[in-house]
């Protein structure tokens, strides 16, 4: 998926959460840390990424910690 259409997919994906929190996203937003989501959400968003892409995730792979902002999320759906 490219970067533009990743990043499209995730703003998708949290304009209620972002909305409900009031805060605009940016892509170093830090989505757990400023409480827009919980750790159950966080799982739920991706596995909405990853059915939506379909792109696997595989958490055991890669770092969740290091997947919290929207840049992350982007370069992850994004990587080859």
């Amino acid at each position: 998926m490219q970067p533009p259409q990743a990043r499209q997919l995730i703003l998708e994906l949290l304009h209620a959460p972002l909305t409900r929190a009031g805060h605009a996203p940016h892509d170093h937003l830090d989505l757990i840390d400023a409480g827009i989501l919980d750790s159950i959400a966080f799982l739920e968003l991706l596995s909405a990424l990853e059915a939506h892409s379909g792109t696997p995730i595989d958490l055991l792979q890669v770092d969740p910690a290091s997947l919290t902002t929207i840049a992350s999320l982007v370069a992850l759906l994004s990587a080859p």
